[in-house]
């Protein structure tokens, strides 16, 4: 388990989108998306807001998870302005059950702790709920209302 370098994003951006759809939610993307997360993480990378964690398996990468430090709206009005998003927790379908999303989580966890961020939101499925119970987190008020 290692960091993830600015020229393994491509790599990355490929496993959110395989993510997608597996989720069956492929068809909500933009016509461009990949070209769109690319130029959005590469941005990001620069500015030290985001750092994904991989597993390699020789010399291929088949795990990944990302933190994010994100100061939207209405965060960036508090106290401390930022917190931390979990997201990117892939693993190639041949490769779990090993535990390497809970490991990768728990790094991202870490590097989120070293920013200093006092909070960490993350959007779960159904997979991945029990990971992220173990790892401490519990499931608050958000409501969501789909329109499409």
């Amino acid at each position: 388990m290692r960091r993830a370098n600015l020229d393994e994003l491509s790599k990355i951006v490929e496993m959110k989108l395989e993510m997608y759809k597996e989720d069956g939610l492929d068809d909500l993307l933009a016509d461009d998306v990949y070209n769109k997360v690319l130029v959005s993480y590469q941005k990001l990378y620069r500015q030290d807001k985001v750092l994904h964690f991989v597993v390699e398996k020789n010399g291929k990468i088949i795990a990944c998870a990302g933190g994010f430090i994100k100061e939207d709206i209405p965060y960036s009005y508090f106290k401390t302005s930022y917190y931390g998003f979990i997201g990117d927790v892939y693993t190639y379908p041949k490769y779990r059950k090993n535990g390497y999303a809970t490991k990768l989580t728990s790094q991202v966890i870490s590097w989120l702790k070293e920013q200093d961020v006092k909070v960490i939101r993350l959007l779960a499925s159904e997979q991945g709920r029990s990971i992220y119970e173990k790892l401490g987190f519990k499931a608050t008020d958000e409501m969501v209302l789909d329109l499409y």
